[in-house]
């Protein structure tokens, strides 16, 4: 009897480690070797029949280029205003954060049912999916007024880069009347200047639900700035992406969009992040974006003008730096991004010289456009500032009469600086 009852616990136990261990090795399977490649999507009426507690899964990248599913559990659905949202939380206290933002969460046979788009302060496992039908655009829901914003306890999961450009110029600008171009700076990486893009990834590599993507508002020798996001779901020649505004001031004509390779994820309990670097694959342009999403057209080439900017230091040899800018719809978020770029190279640069002095030094800078010349004076750590401030507020301004609201095609700066 004794022999019969341990038998049975046996065969019990046994069975039991055997059923766990095949359900979280389907789980942990990278996402291209699980047959769900499908751009089927689930219907909201099919949303809604969901379970509480029902097992998703929720698509993400987290090294390299690779995409991996993440079992998340369903814990409702709601209408909030004119959105229509799943809230959902991972298993295992898997972290998501800034950066994650259009990843797709699917069902077990591969239908999109969602994309994330907003996460909580202070717990970085729960968030919330727009319905994909919504942001597909195959429901009639009312636009939200521009510039709405998620409730209070929610943030979006954007992750602005300004690689090349000083935390603190951008701070001062804030200051300015430039301030509402400028996202959440709590939500952007800064970094060194970078002299080029990371790797090229082989043919293999294309995005698809999941991959990281980084948008580019200007890139060239040394500034890099705009913001990394997911894609949620291919059709035909357009990638779907973010599960909210990439900005709620302007869209770029055809915004330069790249793959990204993910580097590492910072962990935190109140901010956590995604830490990619773009590669050199261009895979189409941000062309569209409403209140739901954002569209990449992979056949659209990007439409960029240059910007040239020549320094020089008291008659020494000058330096030019190239750089592209996003052609906008908007001509001031055009004049916004022309200054700013000026700016962090006249700040790098200055920096640069001063970088063991602690003494103020007065410089004259002398800026000069094809049609306009002009002269600021201002302290050593202060005069780059003030030459973005100038670019931006005047010299642009000034280059075309404001009732034409002509765009850009080109554009040379020369700034040479004198120290009295």
């Amino acid at each position: 009897m004794r022999f019969s009852v341990r038998l049975c616990l046996i065969i019990l136990t046994v069975g039991l480690i055997f059923a766990y261990c095949d359900k979280n090795s389907v789980d942990s399977k990278p996402a291209d070797q699980i047959p769900d490649d499908s751009n089927e999507i689930m219907s909201f009426d099919e949303i809604s029949q969901l379970q509480r507690g029902q097992r998703l899964y929720l698509y993400v990248n987290r090294e390299g280029l690779e995409i991996e599913r993440q079992p998340v559990v369903f814990d409702g659905l709601y209408v909030l205003g004119r959105e229509r949202l799943l809230l959902c939380h991972t298993e295992n206290d898997f972290l998501i954060g800034a950066g994650d933002s259009g990843s797709p969460v699917k069902t077990a046979d591969g239908r999109t049912v969602g994309a994330l788009c907003y996460g909580y302060y202070g717990n970085s496992t729960r968030f919330e999916a727009r319905v994909i039908e919504d942001m597909l655009g195959g429901h009639s829901v009312a636009q939200l007024p521009q510039g709405s914003f998620p409730p209070e306890g929610k943030r979006i999961f954007p992750l602005y880069f300004a690689h090349g450009i000083r935390r603190e110029l951008l701070e001062r600008l804030a200051q300015t009347e430039m301030s509402h171009y400028l996202p959440d700076l709590r939500y952007m990486q800064f970094d060194a200047p970078h002299q080029r893009l990371g790797r090229k990834p082989s043919h293999a590599s294309l995005p698809r639900g999941g991959s990281t993507i980084a948008i580019f508002d200007v890139s060239g020798d040394v500034i890099h700035y705009g913001a990394y996001g997911s894609v949620s779901l291919m059709r035909n020649d357009t990638l779907f992406a973010f599960g909210h505004r990439y900005s709620i001031e302007s869209t770029p004509v055809a915004g330069p969009t790249y793959l990204a390779d993910m580097i590492s994820f910072i962990e935190s309990g109140a901010t956590s992040s995604k830490a990619p670097m773009p590669t050199q694959e261009l895979i189409g342009s941000f062309v569209y974006q409403d209140d739901y999403g954002i569209r990449i057209i992979q056949s659209t080439p990007p439409s960029t003008f240059p910007l040239l900017v020549t320094l020089s230091f008291n008659g020494n040899t000058p330096v030019t730096y190239r750089h592209e800018i996003a052609s906008a719809h908007s001509v001031s978020l055009e004049r916004y991004l022309t200054g700013a770029a000026a700016g962090a190279l006249a700040w790098n640069y200055i920096r640069g010289l001063y970088y063991y002095e602690t003494i103020k030094a007065n410089i004259t800078a002398n800026i000069r456009t094809d049609v306009q010349e002009y002269q600021i004076t201002g302290e050593a750590e202060d005069v780059a500032y003030w030459i973005d401030y100038a670019i931006s507020s005047y010299v642009i301004y000034d280059m075309f009469e404001e009732e034409n609201d002509e765009h850009f095609q080109n554009l040379k700066l020369t700034i040479d600086m004198i120290r009295p």
